[in-house]
Formats: structure tokens, sequence, C-alpha cells
């Protein structure tokens, strides 16, 4: 793991757990962000730079497009089995429909004139409660885009005028946005959509129950909810001599409400740590059960 603050010297524990495989295909510029179930379609992971994963007996890799106009600096997200794809300075999403296998630029989606030259930052958040994905933009704004439906088409929506924090570390629990900053006293941020306000965040303890160490010192590259309240936040630390294994560390814990307050609680519930085969390690993804 990643230890950004100053502590104690940590060294990774052996492990026991075997290794998995490479995958069957090398996607070079391609980056795993979302999957989905499909009834038709079965499982799916989307990688918008090289290709999807498809679900089946045995499961099968298959090329698809890179997007066409918003190309390789662009932040996408899966909504509804469909990749979103928005340009690093355009705000008009590019949108792929494994149906079709094709990329469509949604020149209907028609956003706001004042928002139109700003810069999306990276990532964008599904919110499918609420059938929209959350944009954070240069202008310090957080926006929704309504992709369309059978009774709606595209839709925009402010969500907040001055959105003062935001990472590549974000996930969403209902209506409240977690982000990871490991440089605050708590290592999180949280964010309740429905008052508009930032929460306070405490840990029930910050000492990790299996290995010590401060958990708020960990520089986590991904987070992921599960439901319930429960996430699981994943680092992971380089080899140190040829040879070695990349260590990754999982941490579980569960967010919630402080009683009559304003405080998010958060409770390390178990962690681990595995070795794997390889120099570094680029994404974490959640799969669909």
């Amino acid at each position: 793991m990643k230890l950004c603050k100053q502590q104690p010297d940590f060294t990774p524990p052996p492990s026991t757990s075997t290794s998995s495989s490479p995958p069957p295909l090398n996607v070079e510029s391609g980056h795993k962000i979302g999957s989905w179930k499909d009834v038709e379609l079965k499982s799916q992971i989307l990688y918008p730079g090289g290709c999807r994963l498809v679900d089946g007996d045995p499961p099968r890799w298959e090329r698809i497009q890179t997007p066409i106009h918003n190309g390789r600096y662009s932040t996408c997200a899966v909504h509804q089995g469909k990749i979103y794809c928005f340009g690093s300075y355009d705000v008009v999403p590019e949108v792929f429909d494994p149906l079709d296998g094709n990329w469509h630029k949604s020149l209907l989606s028609n956003p706001p004139h004042s928002i139109r030259d700003l810069r999306v930052y990276s990532p964008v958040l599904p919110h499918p409660s609420k059938h929209r994905i959350l944009i954070h933009l240069s202008d310090g704004s957080l926006w929704a885009f309504y992709p369309p439906t059978r009774l709606s088409t595209f839709a925009w929506g402010r969500v907040a005028s001055h959105f003062d924090h935001w990472g590549d570390v974000v996930a969403l629990y209902e209506n409240l946005i977690f982000i990871h900053d490991v440089y605050t006293p708590s290592s999180f941020f949280v964010y309740d959509l429905d008052t508009s306000k930032w929460l306070d965040v405490v840990w029930s303890s910050e000492t990790c129950i299996n290995y010590g160490y401060n958990i708020t010192c960990v520089c986590f590259d991904s987070l992921h909810c599960v439901g319930d309240g429960v996430f699981w936040a994943a680092s992971w630390s380089p080899s140190i001599e040829h040879n070695e294994p990349v260590y990754i560390y999982f941490l579980k814990f569960k967010a919630e409400y402080v009683p009559a307050t304003s405080t998010i609680r958060l409770t390390p519930l178990t962690s681990q740590m595995h070795p794997i085969p390889g120099d570094t390690v680029d994404h974490f993804l959640l799969l669909p059960p």
C-alpha cells in the first residue's frame, strides 16, 4: 500500500494467497470503467480504449471502437448498459451502445451555454437511483447529466455552484458522495446531496484491525460501495526488488450517521493483503455478483 503520511516503518506480511493469471488480452490503451448485467447481453466489462469482456462459457474478448471525438483524454462512466464518455474539454458526451457496437455523439444533449467551454474533471460519477451522472467542472461547480429515457430527453441540472472537493477516488452511497483525500485528517470528505452540506467525518478507530497501521495514512487508489453503507477501499505498493511481487491491500469499512448529528462515522471491519506478480496495478474494478 502507499503510505502518504509519516508513520512507523511497515513491512507487508507474508501471504499464502495464490495469484491469478493475467487477462487473456492485453489492453494497452483501455481503462476498466464499469460493468453491468443485462438479460440479453449477460455480463459485460467495458474498456473504452480497447475491448470488452463478455460473459459466457468460456468468457470471450471482443474488440470495440475507441471514442471518435472525445479521444483518449476523457473520463467515462457506465450507466444502464452504455458508456458515456466526456472529453476533457467537452461536456457533450459520446455514447457507446453495445447493442450496435458503435459510438454516437450526443448532439441533442444541449448543455447550458455557461458550461460548454468548461473542463470535465475525472471521474464522472453514475447516480443510478436518480438516473443521472454527476460531473465536476473546472469552475468548481457540480452538475448532473440526465441521459434520455423512454419518457424524457436529455437534461442538465446544477447540483452545487461551489463544490470545493474532488479527486480520483470517489464513490456514492445513496445520496452521500465519499471523496478520498489522504491529506485531510480523516482521509475522507463526505457531501450530502439531500441537504447540500459537507458532513464531519470521524473514525471509530484509525488503527487497522489486522496490520496495526494508521488507516488515515494510506493513499487509496479505489473505493467501491457494496451496499448498506459498506465500502471496500483498495491500494497497492510497488515492488522494491526485481522479481518481487506487488502487494495489493483491501480495507472494508462501514459508514453510518452518528445519531442527531451531521457526522459520518467510519468503522473498519476487516482488511486483507495479497501479493500478485507484476510491476504496477492500473485499476481496481468491482464486478457484479
